[in-house]
């Protein structure tokens, strides 16, 4: 029925496969610009926050952080923009615990 060609040949064949599984991996976090959005009016101290975290971030991570102010409506304009934003984790939001 099997043959001793055979007997190698699959064998070989699903080793070939499992590796080119690694080959297709996902870039390198990050590889775009992060956006953090603060849900509060910028000058605040949230936002001074949000900026200093941004520098920091940004130097450790080799890619731009932006931070873009939706003040407004007690955070009613930001938050939503932060929830229905990809879950890529390229969009942030830095808030106040209240």
């Amino acid at each position: 029925m099997f043959n001793r060609r055979s007997t190698f040949v699959l064998p070989s064949a699903l080793a070939l496969l499992s590796l080119t599984g690694r080959t297709f991996a996902q870039a390198k976090y990050p590889d775009q610009p992060i956006k953090f959005i603060v849900a509060l009016p910028a000058g605040g101290s949230v936002d001074m926050i949000a900026r200093t975290l941004g520098q920091k971030l940004s130097t450790a991570m080799g890619q731009p952080v932006v931070v873009d102010n939706k003040g407004g409506a007690s955070g009613q304009i930001g938050m939503p923009l932060v929830a229905k934003a990809p879950a890529d984790g390229y969009t942030l939001t830095v808030s106040p615990a209240s």
